[in-house]
């Protein structure tokens, strides 16, 4: 019997295997035909698949024969393109380069579409209206800290999907990271583990600046 032309078998894509494919690609094993085709339905395993070995706009992975040929594929076209704003025809999902600075008023026409639809849709999912109004905010706040604290501010990007009793929202860049932004105080100077670096940004008043002086 051959099997040669069956369909692959189809997996969702997840984080876990967004870490096998970034291992793998690391090490040059991707170059073989895939075993599997993963279906890039949410949109967070997707983002950060992009992000690797990228420039912020699009990365080896992205269309990655791994990931199968039908799903979000609209998304991954814009996300591969030169658009800075790009929402789908429902207006459900989207996504907002970073470009968009926060600090200059010229630039809030843009921002702030984007942020009312992401809101809108949030609402649409089913989500309360102040519980979207809170995720909205969220996907500002975010947008500020990667231009206060990436130094890599170019390479950002907001980005949702709504879907039934679902909200997925993401922000992203190739910045220094948390940890290499907390070492930048002496407090934090000798920790060397991103996990612990996460857990302390999280804590109150922890930043790459002196909380004591803030105080």
């Amino acid at each position: 019997m051959d099997f040669s032309n069956q369909p692959l078998p189809r997996a969702n894509l997840t984080f876990e295997v967004v870490d096998d494919l970034v291992g793998a690609h690391a090490r040059g094993r991707l170059n073989g035909a895939p075993q599997v085709r993963y279906a890039a339905t949410d949109m967070c395993p997707l983002i950060e698949l992009m992000m690797e070995a990228s420039n912020g706009r699009t990365g080896p992975l992205l269309q990655t024969p791994w990931l199968d040929s039908i799903t979000q594929l609209d998304l991954r076209a814009a996300l591969a393109s030169n658009q800075n704003i790009w929402l789908d025809e429902t207006r459900r999902c989207g996504f907002m380069r970073t470009t968009f600075d926060p600090r200059v008023e010229a630039d809030d026409l843009q921002r702030n579409r984007f942020l009312i639809t992401a809101r809108t849709a949030a609402e649409a999912a089913g989500l309360l209206k102040p519980v979207a109004q809170s995720l909205a905010a969220a996907l500002r706040e975010m947008e500020s800290n990667i231009h206060e604290h990436s130094g890599a501010a170019a390479t950002g990007i907001l980005a949702f999907q709504a879907r039934p009793s679902l909200f997925e929202f993401v922000a992203a860049d190739c910045g220094a990271g948390v940890l290499a932004t907390l070492r930048e105080d002496e407090e934090f100077a000798e920790l060397d583990d991103h996990g612990l670096a996460m857990h302390a940004a999280l804590q109150e008043n922890v930043s790459r600046y002196d909380r004591f002086t803030m105080e």
